[in-house]
């Protein structure tokens, strides 16, 4: 066995003896989930990456997490009423700082480009020079939260956007011409791409035609939030920050 496999191997089993140690006595927290391939779903391993770093995080204080599936909307809402302990997931917002406590730590970090047509051929984009174009934006999505300059112009009316209900039809819309530029997590739209190309729902030269601007326009955070409704997550949120704390010591020290 190498190095390497061997300390994941000694980390995971340091898991394991935990979960078996608590699996009586643990506090459950109940947080809602949403689909967002390959980041978040409910048909990924331990629910993608970010649910799993909670649960370990949380999990290293004796806490297990029970997940459900709802779309992004219901689930922050749900949340927010107090009908479930929190949500996982979220940009920062000052708006949902006043509903939830946000973790410390993000549990996710990604970068957000411009998905266009090849034949747009914009070599450089401003605020000013992307006015002429029609924006896409999914309805209830991330890409109109922000405080960079783009998404606060995508937010002001400074450009001409388009909604649809979710992420493939907008980029079946780009393709298609109904509009010339679409926000996105810049791994998630890659697979998104993937997913209608091997649906038959694009074609291969549709695809190629598709591309990004490889500078992104903005870092994107993601966080876990507890409800401020209920009573003992002003508890928990400092538990999880804990957890995370001590996770990424061990993560480094393996």
């Amino acid at each position: 066995m190498t190095y390497k496999l061997r300390h994941i191997f000694k980390f995971s089993l340091f898991l394991y003896t935990v979960t078996f140690s608590h699996a009586h006595s643990a506090e459950v927290v109940r947080i809602t989930n949403g689909e967002w391939m390959p980041l978040f779903s409910k048909s990924l391993k331990n629910f993608g990456a970010p649910s799993k770093l909670v649960s370990d995080a949380f999990l290293l204080e004796g806490v297990i997490v029970d997940y459900d599936f709802f779309n992004w909307n219901r689930a922050y809402k749900i949340s927010e009423r107090g009908d479930w302990d929190g949500t996982i997931g979220w940009p920062d917002s000052n708006k949902r700082r006043k509903t939830h406590y946000y973790s410390e730590l993000p549990i996710s970090t990604g970068n957000w480009v411009l998905f266009h047509r090849k034949d747009l051929k914009i070599k450089e984009y401003t605020t000013e020079n992307l006015k002429k174009y029609i924006f896409g934006v999914t309805l209830g999505d991330w890409a109109m939260d922000g405080t960079d300059e783009f998404t606060q112009a995508l937010n002001s009316g400074s450009f001409k956007i388009r909604k649809a209900a979710k992420d493939k039809h907008m980029f079946m819309m780009l393709s298609h011409r109904r509009i010339d530029i679409f926000p996105q997590q810049i791994d998630v739209g890659k697979f998104q791409i993937e997913q209608l190309l091997k649906n038959k729902r694009l074609n291969e030269r549709e695809v190629q035609n598709i591309t990004y601007f490889k500078k992104p326009y903005r870092k994107m955070p993601l966080y876990l939030l507890l409800s401020k409704k209920v009573e003992r997550n002003k508890r928990l949120i400092k538990m999880f920050n804990r957890g995370m704390k001590k996770l990424i010591d061990m993560r480094k020290n393996n």
